[in-house]
């Protein structure tokens, strides 16, 4: 295991950012019950968003006095105290069930400004050399462009949502990712937390940006949004029809359903016929249908993810050097 030195010092400052962290919780789970009883557009609402901002600003200050020759360090001091499993992550940043919501925010920021530390704005970066920060700037582009389709996704359920409980329960995971991911709080901080209708992906752009060889930058997030896509096809396809029978819909499906559609969203049309591809070679294999013999709806739900994608591909735009353009 490796020693990690830490001075009194930089365990203070941490210690505050976990505390910045979990009055920011609070705010957050304030707003969002305020939202879920109609209130979004009250006096309280407006109090708890003007504290938000508040601690946001104290919060950005001690991770601007942070040494960035520290932070490979401090990174993997706060991830000493972090118990949930890899692959259990995201499921348990959306549905806030993981006891340690405010270290995983710390640790969240702490490796986005980490990707950043050595990008200078005022060069457009041409001449880069130190690639292994310009990938973590880019992949982190790709995730904050993942989330901003999945929100996008979210909010849509939520409009068409008719029964409370569940409508109630998207609105809690949609704070709960925003709470997570300090790009997209940002963004929407100044929105009054509202999801827009069109949305800017903007990880294309940050790699021309940066002159990052383009092949590279689609195969990089071509590969981590199959990745996602193929592991919710494979959750999604286990459900049984009677589970899908039942109303209203179980919430982890709406949920899946979105995180798939998310990841559509950003990979290319010529990966997504692969992914397809691999989703149907799963059904139609004779040991699947042995196994899993009852479950024509959630194979259903699915085809129609991949043919929504059609649709919902002409609502993102995707940010250039010159201009907005449609894709």
């Amino acid at each position: 295991m490796d020693i990690i030195e830490i001075n009194k010092n930089e365990k203070n400052k941490i210690k505050e950012l976990i505390q910045y962290s979990r009055n920011i919780e609070f705010l957050n789970n304030q707003m969002c019950e305020l939202e879920i009883n109609g209130l979004k557009n009250s006096d309280r609402y407006e109090k708890l968003l003007n504290s938000f901002k508040l601690i946001n600003i104290l919060e950005n200050k001690i991770y601007k006095s942070l040494s960035f020759s520290r932070f490979n360090d401090l990174i993997k001091y706060v991830k000493s105290f972090i118990k949930f499993k890899q692959n259990e992550k995201y499921e348990r940043l959306i549905f806030g069930n993981a006891k340690d919501n405010d270290i995983i925010r710390v640790l969240n920021i702490l490796r986005n400004i980490e990707s950043k530390r050595y990008i200078n704005p005022t060069t457009k970066n041409k001449n880069c050399n130190d690639q292994k920060i310009v990938k973590a700037k880019i992949m982190n582009a790709i995730e904050v462009d993942f989330f901003n389709c999945f929100l996008y996704f979210i909010q849509e359920s939520i409009n068409k949502s008719d029964n409370v409980n569940i409508e109630n329960n998207l609105i809690r995971a949609k704070y709960n990712i925003i709470y997570q991911n300090k790009d997209i709080e940002n963004m929407l901080i100044s929105n009054n937390f509202e999801i827009p209708s069109d949305l800017y992906l903007s990880s294309e752009f940050v790699s021309k940006f940066f002159n990052y060889n383009m092949k590279e930058y689609y195969e990089l997030k071509n590969k981590w949004s199959s990745d996602i896509a193929t592991v919710q096809i494979f959750k999604l396809i286990e459900i049984p029809d009677k589970d899908l029978e039942k109303l209203p819909i179980n919430l982890r499906v709406i949920i899946r359903n979105c995180l798939l559609k998310a990841s559509l969203m950003v990979i290319n049309d010529d990966n997504i016929a692969d992914v397809n591809d691999v989703f149907h070679e799963l059904i139609d294999n004779k040991k699947f249908k042995e196994k899993y013999p009852n479950v024509n709806l959630s194979i259903k739900m699915v085809i129609n993810s991949f043919n929504s994608m059609k649709k919902n591909k002409s609502v993102p735009t995707t940010l250039t050097f010159k201009h907005v353009k449609r894709k």
